[in-house]
């Protein structure tokens, strides 16, 4: 009996905190992988890496050649500009949807965020929520799958360093804009889990999941959970609203004079005042919360080891 053929995936996005823990699975797998990168890379056993970006079609075309699927995780997170956050997350991914239906690429999985839902609130949002509708319009060329994500949380996330660095010294700061809200959360492993299922298997499911390892968590959860990893009591403190907005502000400023773009932004806080952001799927047998926020905070604890 012949055993059943597993199909090759193309991925962009490979060298960020998703796509490293994905091509993880992925080896683990034994999958035959293509990945984008922007720096050399030197290929592994089943890893192909692509040099070129998402703007580079002749990079694009070489990465999803003979490809069954591709999952497309790289996107704009933080940009100098708004016109940026369209150009990666909106114009970008159509090209490379394109491309793929074009040379037979059977599967296209999007990351997507559950920010998506609120296009108005930020121009992050308006950028995923605008590739979703052009890519809605090229499903009868190629199956799309949509991951609606909500806060991925694992360790050696740049974005959560702040957060995971003041748990780490007992403190949690909470912004007042978003105090009483709640919120989904997911492990990076379950994520990663559910993309590599989506892409290797053939079968019927929601275009669109917004998937969640916890449906509703609060700030509260947050400093428990981390009391109990740290065994010592988290001290919180909530910041007023006028100090984030003029915080997100000062960001903005430094970052057009830096030319560097950061997560926090005037833009990120009004994602936060938008109210509860939660997921609607639940993932199967997710990362208990205590075993997340250990992992999180287990690179600090260690560094703090290795400097006494």
């Amino acid at each position: 009996m012949k055993s059943e053929r597993k199909p090759k995936i193309a991925v962009t996005g490979a060298t960020g905190f998703i796509g490293r823990q994905f091509l993880e699975d992925c080896t683990a797998s034994d999958l035959s992988v293509s990945a984008l990168t922007r720096t050399s890379r030197q290929d592994e056993v089943n890893l192909t890496w692509v040099l070129g970006d998402l703007l580079d079609v002749t990079a694009l075309s070489k990465l999803i050649k003979g490809v069954d699927c591709v999952v497309h995780l790289a996107g704009a997170t933080k940009a100098l500009r708004k016109g940026d956050f369209f150009s990666i997350n909106t114009d970008a991914t159509k090209q490379l949807a394109q491309i793929c239906a074009e040379n037979g690429v059977k599967h296209f999985v999007f990351l997507s965020s559950l920010a998506a839902t609120r296009p108005s609130v930020s121009s992050y949002a308006s950028s995923k929520s605008a590739a979703e509708a052009a890519l809605s319009e090229m499903s009868c060329n190629m199956k799309i799958t949509v991951i609606r994500a909500p806060a991925v949380l694992g360790p050696h996330d740049s974005a959560t360093y702040p957060l995971f660095a003041n748990l780490s010294k007992g403190f949690l700061p909470i912004p007042g804009p978003a105090k009483h809200f709640r919120f989904s959360i997911i492990d990076v492993v379950d994520l990663s889990k559910l993309l590599l299922s989506i892409a290797c298997k053939d079968c019927e499911h929601e275009p669109v999941i917004t998937p969640y390892g916890h449906e509703s968590i609060g700030w509260q959860d947050v400093a428990n959970s981390a009391s109990r990893s740290l065994n010592r009591p988290i001290r919180q403190f909530v910041v007023p609203s006028p100090i984030i907005a003029f915080a997100g502000r000062a960001t903005d400023i430094i970052a057009r004079i830096s030319g560097k773009a950061q997560v926090f932004s005037s833009e990120k806080l009004q994602e936060m005042k938008a109210g509860d952001w939660i997921a609607s799927s639940p993932v199967e047998q997710p990362l208990a919360l205590d075993e997340t926020m250990q992992r999180c905070l287990e690179p600090f604890l260690n560094r703090g080891k290795q400097a006494a």
